[in-house]
C-alpha cells in the first residue's frame, strides 16, 4: 500500500529540526571563534569592530593621489587647490585673507595692528602658538597706542621662497596694510630645493609633491588613467567591505566580523597598493616642461647653491617691499629640526650657505633673527622675536619720522 501525503505537522517538525541543526552549528562555529580569538590575545570587541570598520571609511575618503583633493573634502578648509600666484591655497587661507581685507579696509581699519605671518610648515606652527605670546607683548606696549594686534596666518605647508614673495604682494594687492610682517623658514627650504632637484625639477619651483600632479594633466595620460580608475574601484569596495562591517552581524558575530575584518584588511592594503601606483605613474609621466621647468644641474651642491640664492633674494624682496611701506620686516632664519644636523652632508651644507646669507641680510639693514644662534644661547626663539619686531618698530618709526 503507498504511503499518503506527509501530515503537515510531520514536515513543520522536520524542518523545525533542521532549522535547529543549524542553528546549533552556527552557535558552535560562533563559540568556536571566540574561544580561538582569546586564546590568540584577541578576545571579540563588538564596539571595537564597528568603530575599526568606521574608521575604514572615514580614511578611505581622505585618501586621494598626491595633489588631488578628495570629493568628501570639497568644503574642507585645509583642502588644497591651484593659485594662479603661488601654486596652491587653501580655503582655509582664503576665508582669512578675505576677512583681513573687510578688516583693513572697513570702518574700524585704524585700530587694527595687523601683524602677517610668513612661510612653510614651521612658520604655520609658530603662527598657531608661539606667535600668541608676541600677540600679548603688542598688546600691552605703550607703541601701539591701544591698538588691537590682529595675526594673519599667511604661511602654508611645504612653501618655500620665492613662493613667499608671491604671497606678501597678493597679501598687500588684495589690501591687507600689515604694519609687521614676519618670516620663517630656511632648513625646509634646503629640503625642498632637494626633493625638487633630485626628482628632475626646478630646484625653484614649488614642491614637486604639490606641483607635478597638479599640472600633470592626468586626461592626456591614458596610463595614469587607468590607473586612477583602479585606485577608484579598490576605494569602492573598500567603503562598501566597510559599511557592512559597521552592519548588526558583524558587529555582533565574532564569526562574521572576524571575516569581515580579515576582507577589509586585503581590500586596504589593495587600496593603498593602487594609491601609490597613480603617484608613481604620475611621476613618471610628468615629466614636461610645465612640472620640472628649465634644466638645472642635478648635482647637490648646484641645486643647494640656487636654494640659497632663491632664499636670500626672496628675503631681501620682501625686506625692500616693506620698507618702501614704511611696514616692520623680520626675517628668521629657523635652526636646524635636529641639534646635531649639519656638517658635510647635503642638509649641513645647504644650512651653512643660508647662514651666510643670513649675514648678507644683515650688512644689507634687514632685521634678522639666527634661530641656531638663539639655541645655542639658550634663548627662547619667541622672546628673541619680540625683542626683533620690537627694535624693528622703532626703526621703522624713526626713519618715517625724518621724511
Amino acid at each position: 500500500m503507498n504511503a499518503g501525503p506527509q501530515p503537515v505537522a510531520g514536515r513543520n517538525r522536520k524542518r523545525l529540526a533542521w532549522l535547529g541543526l543549524v542553528v546549533v552549528a552556527l552557535a558552535l562555529v560562533e563559540v568556536g571563534t571566540r574561544v580561538r580569538l582569546a586564546v590568540d590575545g584577541r578576545a571579540w570587541d563588538s564596539d571595537g569592530g564597528r568603530a575599526s570598520a568606521v574608521q575604514a571609511l572615514a580614511e578611505s575618503r581622505r585618501r586621494a593621489p598626491a595633489g588631488m583633493a578628495t570629493s568628501a573634502g570639497a568644503a574642507d578648509p585645509a583642502r588644497s587647490v591651484l593659485h594662479p600666484y603661488f601654486a596652491r591655497d587653501t580655503l582655509a587661507h582664503r576665508e582669512a585673507l578675505r576677512r583681513a581685507v573687510e578688516l583693513d579696509t572697513g570702518a574700524d581699519a585704524a585700530s587694527g595692528f595687523d601683524v602677517v605671518v610668513l612661510g612653510g610648515t614651521e612658520a604655520a606652527r609658530f603662527a598657531a602658538s608661539d606667535a600668541q605670546a608676541l600677540l600679548e607683548r603688542l598688546r600691552v606696549d605703550p607703541r601701539l597706542a591701544g591698538r588691537t594686534p590682529r595675526l594673519w596666518n599667511e604661511a602654508r605647508g611645504q612653501f618655500k621662497q620665492p613662493q613667499q614673495v608671491s604671497v606678501l604682494a597678493y597679501v598687500l594687492a588684495s589690501g591687507v596694510e600689515p604694519e609687521l610682517v614676519i618670516s620663517l623658514d630656511g632648513p625646509g627650504d634646503i629640503a625642498l630645493c632637494l626633493d625638487n632637484g633630485r626628482a628632475g625639477s626646478h630646484p625653484v619651483y614649488p614642491a614637486r609633491e604639490l606641483w607635478a600632479l597638479r599640472v600633470g594633466r592626468p586626461v592626456d595620460d591614458p596610463e595614469r588613467l587607468a590607473a586612477l580608475l583602479a585606485w577608484r574601484r579598490a576605494e569602492l569596495q573598500v567603503e562598501r567591505t566597510a559599511r557592512r562591517q559597521a552592519g548588526f552581524f558583524a558587529v555582533h558575530s565574532a564569526f562574521v566580523g572576524s571575516l569581515g575584518a580579515s576582507k577589509l584588511a586585503r581590500e586596504i592594503e589593495l587600496s593603498r597598493a593602487a594609491l601609490a601606483n597613480v603617484d608613481a605613474v604620475g611621476a613618471r609621466s610628468s615629466g614636461d616642461f610645465v612640472v620640472t621647468g628649465p634644466k638645472h644641474p642635478a648635482a647637490d651642491d648646484a641645486i643647494l647653491r640656487t636654494a640659497a640664492r632663491a632664499w636670500f633674494e626672496g628675503a631681501f624682496t620682501n625686506a625692500g617691499i616693506c620698507r618702501e611701506r614704511d611696514t616692520a620686516y623680520v626675517h628668521v632664519l629657523l635652526a636646524t629640526p635636529d641639534a646635531g644636523a649639519g656638517g658635510d652632508t647635503p642638509v649641513g651644507r645647504g644650512f651653512g650657505l643660508l647662514h651666510s646669507a643670513l649675514g648678507r641680510l644683515a650688512t644689507r639693514g634687514v632685521a634678522v633673527v639666527d634661530g641656531e644662534q638663539a639655541r645655542r644661547d639658550g634663548r627662547a626663539r619667541a622672546e628673541v622675536l619680540a625683542e626683533r619686531c620690537f627694535t624693528e618698530l622703532d626703526a621703522v618709526a624713526a626713519r618715517a619720522a625724518k621724511r
